[in-house]
């Protein structure tokens, strides 16, 4: 029975040391590094007399280059979207596509926005064909569908009009 008694013995002679445990970190940093309580009347800044141009404000030459740069930017953007287009990246296939079909940077084309589309979606990438699956069908004209004859021409008109019945031919009765 002495072990235990001797180990009960050491816990309460140490429970005594850490009785600092009372104090949070604020607390001892407080102890450590002592604050100021008193802080310096300080006189408040001079305000500007009077600002001669606004600070977020554009001149007309600053709002053409902010403009000629941005197109710039695009222009590489477009020129490098390309180049990884054509090396068969997906996502870029898909982000030209859609660029063409928005007029982003491009020249709008519906035309060339869906064929970078397919060819992106034939690479695997889904939301191109989700893309694709949401625009409208193109208008293409189906080989059965015949050209409509104006009616102002009367030599290409049909004899009778839609609404009448055409004539019958009386046939003798025996």
């Amino acid at each position: 029975m002495k072990p235990p008694r001797l180990v009960l013995w050491l816990i309460l002679a140490i429970l005594p040391v850490a009785s600092h445990a009372q104090y949070s970190a604020r607390q001892l940093t407080r102890k450590i590094v002592p604050q100021n309580q008193t802080q310096p009347n300080r006189a408040p800044a001079p305000a500007p007399a009077s600002p001669a141009v606004a600070p977020n404000s554009l001149t007309a030459g600053d709002s053409e280059k902010a403009k000629a740069a941005k197109s710039e930017a695009q222009r590489r953007a477009v020129d490098y979207q390309k180049k990884r287009a054509e090396e068969g990246s997906g996502q870029a296939q898909y982000d030209l596509g859609v660029r063409y079909l928005k007029g982003d940077g491009v020249e709008l084309n519906d035309k060339l926005g869906r064929e970078w589309l397919e060819k992106s979606a034939k690479n695997g990438f889904s939301q191109a064909q989700r893309k694709l699956d949401e625009l409208p069908k193109l208008k293409e004209p189906s080989p059965s569908v015949t050209p409509t004859i104006p009616a102002s021409s009367p030599s290409l008109a049909p004899a009778t009009t839609p609404s009448s019945p055409a004539p019958q031919a009386k046939v003798p009765t025996k």
